[in-house]
């Protein structure tokens, strides 16, 4: 496997993450704020990583210690969905497999350039997708449930309305 050295790879890290900023701001699909934070933290914590010019070792380092960070990820609270934890992930997905795939430097550089391009608003998903739903199984259903008890909530204040609006005209005579 061809290798990045030490100073391709921190300015390969550093444009990423500044487009993948850009980006966000431009196209978050939740809390934006939330989401540019996470891709701030995505290269503090790849910037403590050691490099040691073994681009594998180095994949693999970076996935543990995202994966910690997250599972202690500061606004993300048991059984809900978080936009910054979401993004934390996407980035390291996207970001290894431009390491994997792309180690040649200028060819990386081109690549990341195409993706996060003004003109492309669309962002492939798929990946990202499956990650959150091995790394965070009940994501999803915590969203449906969150989204029935809201659902219900509305309703219950609506028929208490309504009872109450009968109730009163009756009270009064209407």
């Amino acid at each position: 496997m061809e290798t990045l050295v030490q100073s391709e790879l921190k300015q390969l890290l550093e444009h990423y993450c500044n487009k993948r900023k850009d980006f966000e701001q431009r196209h978050a699909q939740y809390d934006i704020r939330e989401s540019m934070i996470a891709v701030g933290m995505f290269a503090e914590i790849a910037k403590t990583v050691d490099y040691n010019a073994d681009m594998a070792h180095y994949s693999k380092l970076l996935e543990e210690k995202v994966k910690d960070y997250k599972s202690s990820y500061p606004t993300h609270l048991k059984g809900e969905y978080s936009g910054g934890y979401a993004t934390m992930g996407s980035c390291l997905i996207d970001f290894l497999g431009i390491l994997e795939n792309l180690p040649n430097f200028d060819a990386a550089i081109d690549y990341i350039n195409a993706k996060y391009n003004e003109d492309n608003v669309v962002m492939i998903k798929g990946d990202d997708i499956v990650y959150l739903e091995q790394q965070h199984p009940e994501a999803p259903l915590s969203w449906q449930r969150s989204l029935l008890k809201n659902v219900l909530i509305v309703i219950g204040v609506f028929v208490y309305f309504v009872v109450l609006m009968i109730v009163l005209g009756s009270w009064f005579g209407k």
